[in-house]
């Protein structure tokens, strides 16, 4: 929930925020995932991978932004592969 916030609150604003905070959401992920909490991870996933979208949106030519996307979705398929959903990853 605290991420989901953090993310609320940088939404719009300074991109370089927002990106640090959603891939600050995305590294929590990996840890949940790494540690079987494959719920909680698909979540936090799904929030960075929604700011990402944004970001790439809102900056096309941001190549950082783009690659940390696709890093989110990989780990977003990865959960949903971990919860037995590999269609819907």
């Amino acid at each position: 929930e605290l991420y989901q916030l953090v993310l609320r609150e940088a939404e719009g604003g300074d991109p370089d925020e927002e990106d640090a905070a959603a891939y600050t959401t995305l590294r929590l992920a990996h840890s949940m995932h790494n540690i079987g909490q494959f719920a909680p991870a698909e979540r936090a996933c799904r929030l960075a991978v929604g700011a990402y979208e944004r970001l790439v949106a809102r900056h096309p030519d941001n190549r950082e932004y783009a690659v940390h996307y696709a890093e989110g979705l990989t780990q977003l398929a990865s959960a949903l592969e971990a919860l037995d959903r590999p269609d819907e990853g």
